[in-house]
Parts: structure tokens; C-alpha cells; sequence
């Protein structure tokens, strides 16, 4: 079976043979899952920092503009958060 795979993945969709390329030299669609998963999951964890980081700067023009303590700042944190979130899919 890790013959037939490894044999299936030094092959190209149109079936010619990529002898051991290295990664810089292959098309983006010739990635495996492995790495087509790591890449999402680094772009995602990009975006989620990015996002915190916007909020938690939106948060401080807040908490002095209008007077806010914690436990407001904290609910508007959170609600932020989850209008982001649920605005994903969208």
C-alpha cells in the first residue's frame, strides 16, 4: 500500500513523473493534503490573531471614549468576537 501511495504521489494529474522535485519546484496544485492542511490551518490562525488584535485596538478608543469598565469592555470583547465570528460563512 505506501508503495502504491508514494508511487501515485511522484506522478503528476496528467501522469508525468516529477523524479523527486523539491516543493519550490511544483505547482501549488501538486501539493499533498498535508500540506494543502498545514496552509489553512496557518492562514487561519493568521486571520484569528489578526482579528483579536483589532478588536483588543477597538477596545481602547472604547473603554476611553466612553468611560466603559470592565465588565462592559468585557461583554463588548466578546460580542465583537461573536459578530465576527458569526459573520464568517457570509
Amino acid at each position: 500500500m505506501r508503495a502504491m501511495l508514494s508511487r501515485a504521489a511522484s506522478r503528476s494529474p496528467n501522469g508525468e513523473a516529477l523524479n523527486g522535485s523539491l516543493p519550490m519546484d511544483r505547482a501549488w496544485y501538486y501539493l499533498t493534503f498535508e500540506e494543502r492542511a498545514a496552509m489553512v490551518g496557518a492562514l487561519g490562525g493568521v486571520t484569528f490573531g489578526y482579528d483579536i488584535g483589532v478588536i483588543a485596538g477597538a477596545l481602547v478608543s472604547l473603554s476611553e471614549d466612553f468611560s466603559l469598565d470592565a465588565n462592559t469592555e468585557g461583554a463588548g470583547g466578546g460580542g465583537m468576537h461573536e459578530f465576527a465570528l458569526s459573520r464568517c460563512g457570509q
